[in-house]
């Protein structure tokens, strides 16, 4: 069945294009990536910075004149 999010922490160490010809409509894979921002409070770290997380671009905060969408999040706290 398809997956409708893959999350791998850390590296894909060469399960890209695995995950690309399985699994290519998912969240998470190259074709749709997802880039975590923060700490498990629900809120990007203020070690990432001080500023705006722009949904575009790579990197923590994003980046405001890319053109590439890559979704971040940030994991919610349960207790």
């Amino acid at each position: 069945g398809a997956f409708t999010e893959i999350w791998v922490d850390s590296h894909l160490d060469g399960f890209g294009d695995l995950m690309t010809k399985l699994q290519p409509t998912a969240a998470g894979s190259p074709a749709h990536p997802r880039q975590w921002c923060g700490t498990e409070t629900g809120y990007p770290s203020r070690v990432v910075g001080n500023g705006p997380v722009w949904q575009t671009g790579f990197g923590y905060l994003g980046n405001a004149s890319s053109s590439q969408w890559v979704d971040k999040f940030c994991d919610p706290q349960l207790i």
